[in-house]
This record gives structure tokens, sequence and C-alpha cells, in this order.
């Protein structure tokens, strides 16, 4: 599960990992990096 804030703060990042949060993101969004959790979560879903 992803996180996207606009508060760029180092709590706020901990707070939602703390949550349950696996990826932390902030506005504006990095494409790539969304992109690259997207892959890395379908691979993680179709393993062994």
């Amino acid at each position: 599960m992803a996180a996207l804030s606009g508060w760029g703060q180092e709590g706020a990042r901990e707070q939602s990992l703390r949550a349950g949060f696996d990826q932390f993101f902030i506005k504006a969004l990095d494409a790539d990096a969304l992109e690259k959790l997207i892959v890395t979560a379908r691979a993680d879903k179709s393993g062994p």
C-alpha cells in the first residue's frame, strides 16, 4: 500500500510507514517511482 502526501517532512514519512504503508510518495508524484512500485507489486503477487 502506498501513501501520497503534500507533506515532505521526515516525520510524515515515518508516520505513514508506522501506519502500515509500504511506500511514501511526496507530491508531485514521480511517475517512474510509481511505475517501479506497481511492477514490483505485480511480480510479488505472481511469484511461485
